[in-house]
């Protein structure tokens, strides 16, 4: 059997390209949460998001740690911050509970959070394709 080692490259663009279709769909979740629906559009939101988030989660440390840095370290360790902070206010075990009109700002901003991650993410790409 042959040692395949994966280029670190492979690997962050691999992560970059999924994580962004993800926080695309999870910023899509957020929007439609503004509208009124039924309570268990928002109980399957908390799961979707707090395990999704933690996913990426997962897999951005673990990329660091294999000495795949980020682009810019305070950008990515201020990303991460942000993840943890959705998923505590996403959390599924002590959920936290708010007026209607709180969750509709808390939506819209993490909905914005999403899409200027996966910006961030797709200008990452592109630079890292110049580059090689």
């Amino acid at each position: 059997m042959k040692n395949q080692n994966i280029n670190p490259t492979t690997w962050i663009l691999s992560y970059w390209l999924f994580s962004s279709g993800l926080y695309i769909i999870l910023a899509a979740l957020f929007i439609i949460a503004t509208f009124t629906l039924p309570i268990g559009f928002y109980s399957a939101l908390r799961y979707i998001v707090s395990y999704s988030l933690m996913w990426s989660l997962f897999w951005c440390i673990m990329l660091h740690n294999q000495a795949v840095i980020f682009t810019n370290e305070a950008i990515g360790y201020s990303i991460l911050g942000i993840k943890l902070v959705i998923i505590i206010l996403f959390n599924t075990f002590r959920p936290f509970y708010f007026s209607k009109n709180v969750w509709v700002i808390i939506d819209i901003v993490c909905a914005a959070v999403m899409i200027s991650i996966t910006i961030y993410n797709f200008v990452c790409i592109c630079k890292e394709q110049r580059e090689h």
